[in-house]
């Protein structure tokens, strides 16, 4: 398990954006300008961005291979 950052600097205007209107500030902070999509949308994409990584994963062939029930207990 790892963590990874990014540090940014960003001006006193900005920090005090972000602390009133924290869902503007990182609309363009990371340059995000289109609507942004619907609860559905974003679980439908989550969802395969978690498989896809699941399958990425070294360990893939043992966790597919795994009853859903088994790896649920494992997991606990």
């Amino acid at each position: 398990m790892g963590m990874h950052a990014k540090f940014r600097h960003v001006s006193v205007t900005q920090l005090k954006a972000a602390k009133t209107e924290p869902v503007n500030f990182y609309r363009s902070l990371y340059g995000l300008t289109s609507k942004p999509l619907d609860r559905s949308t974003m679980l439908q994409n989550l969802g395969e961005q978690i498989g896809a990584a699941i399958k990425a994963s070294p360990l893939a062939k043992e966790f597919l291979g795994t009853p859903g029930a088994q790896r649920v207990v494992e997991a606990m």
